[in-house]
């Protein structure tokens, strides 16, 4: 078993920030190299908030996720980011290097995963929390965002990882009160469904996650909150209203989402609410 990753210095940094929304860059740390998100993103400090929260919640059900820290950004590492955004210094937020690559598209890579539950966990995770950022068809809009699947080549069979976070939750806004508002405990639309899953979404692993989804505990949910810093979601309504809205849009999500996927992925068993099957 590999020990725990816990850096707790940012020695230097190494290369630009890269191009993608939250303009992360490559550090190195006392363990390490690392991907670091920095207050000043264009995405605004939730997004490091939300990709936190939601990369815990993915571990808690199950899914296998990057190794996380929180690490003070120095000053004379903050860099421009593009779009006219700095760096500021302050916590920011790291992920571990490790070796792998983006998923190519194809339904026939997953085939060759060593977790072939992952596809399933995805979903239940992205409805759960609300995460356009992977894959999401609603009406005119759509986004097909292969980028946030990523598979772990360390092991002897790749690894379907459960990536970036940034957009739970708040849905492309800074999470206030209206992001965890009624309409969105109640919302039933599924998220995270590329075509290519769903071949590989089959009922009995869907179901092992929502069960794992549903045991989740505001407690559980109230720690992890607990960890974001305050110069990254600073209000306490929103803190404190977290954790119920997750528990509460769980036990909504568990109501329909078996029927959702069941049409979606073209089932040809025959359900039975008893067993897995």
């Amino acid at each position: 078993m590999k020990p725990p990753w816990r850096p707790e210095k940012i020695r230097d940094r190494r290369g630009e920030p890269m191009g993608t929304s939250t303009c992360p860059f490559v550090v190195e740390t006392d363990q390490g190299l690392a991907y670091l998100k920095a207050m000043g993103n264009p995405e605004g400090p939730s997004a490091l908030a939300c990709d936190l929260i939601g990369t815990r919640l993915a571990s808690r059900l199950g899914l296998p996720v990057f190794d996380l820290a929180v690490l003070d950004l120095p000053r004379e590492l903050c860099v421009p980011l593009g779009s006219g955004c700095v760096a500021e210094p302050g916590p920011a937020l790291l992920a571990r290097a490790v070796q792998g690559r983006t998923w190519d598209g194809t339904a026939e890579e997953l085939a060759t995963i060593g977790n072939p539950n992952a596809p399933a966990g995805l979903v239940v995770l992205d409805t759960w929390l609300r995460n356009r950022d992977r894959h999401m068809e609603h009406g005119d809009e759509r986004i097909c965002n292969e980028r946030n699947v990523f598979l772990l080549t360390e092991g002897p069979a790749d690894q379907l990882l459960a990536i970036d976070h940034t957009e739970c939750l708040r849905f492309g806004r800074e999470l206030t009160m209206r992001q965890l508002g009624i309409d969105m405990l109640y919302e039933e639309r599924g998220y995270g469904l590329f075509p290519e899953f769903r071949a590989h979404v089959r009922r009995a692993d869907v179901r092992a996650f929502v069960e794992a989804m549903v045991r989740v505990t505001s407690e559980e949910v109230a720690a992890v909150v607990g960890s974001v810093p305050r110069e990254w979601l600073p209000a306490d309504e929103v803190r404190k209203e977290i954790p119920g809205f997750c528990v509460r849009r769980a036990h909504r999500v568990a109501e329909w989402i078996e029927h959702w996927l069941e049409s979606a992925c073209s089932w040809q068993d025959t359900p039975n609410r008893g067993t897995s099957t």
